[in-house]
């Protein structure tokens, strides 16, 4: 199974944030609040601090779903104005009904709806991306050498 972070690379970065802010959802505060999490942390408007935090204090090279729940904060982190992450009551990454991250917001915003995101989801439409793109590429040496044909040819009728 390909991870995140090489298919954030292969999609391209742009793309990838798409994907992943189309991903998340705003469930209610209430129906998340009694779930545990392999990591449980807070932030405080930015989750930069909470992302090195979880890299010190876990050994996520050992496991690739910590890996991927780290590669959709980041995403998460740089879409904090979209996604709204200051109003949020809590950031949830979740895999396979399992919450790797649960990351409290210290503001304390009340707002009732927390971020959700599911690694699984986002990693299908990564690929699903990549499947399509790479149908896509122009077979550049095939032009260059049919172009190079024609002009030949071109050139021998001229010539005669």
């Amino acid at each position: 199974m390909e991870s995140i972070e090489h298919l954030i690379k292969a999609v391209g970065h742009s793309t990838a944030r798409i994907i992943v802010e189309s991903q998340i959802v705003y469930p209610k505060t209430n129906t998340l609040q009694t779930d545990q999490a392999l990591y449980n942390g807070e932030y405080n408007g930015t989750l930069a601090p909470c992302i090195i935090n979880i890299q010190d204090s876990i050994d996520y090279k050992a496991g690739d779903p910590m890996k991927d729940s780290i590669s959709l904060l980041i995403l998460i982190e740089e879409l904090k104005h979209s996604a709204l992450l200051f109003r949020a009551d809590m950031v949830v990454v979740c895999k396979r009904g399992f919450h790797m991250i649960r990351l409290v917001n210290k503001a304390q915003p009340k707002s009732g709806r927390s971020i959700y995101i599911e690694v699984n989801s986002c990693r299908n439409d990564l690929i699903r991306m990549t499947q399509l793109t790479v149908g896509r590429e122009v077979p550049w040496p095939t032009i260059v050498i049919a172009v190079g044909v024609i002009v030949s040819a071109a050139l021998l009728v001229l010539k005669k």
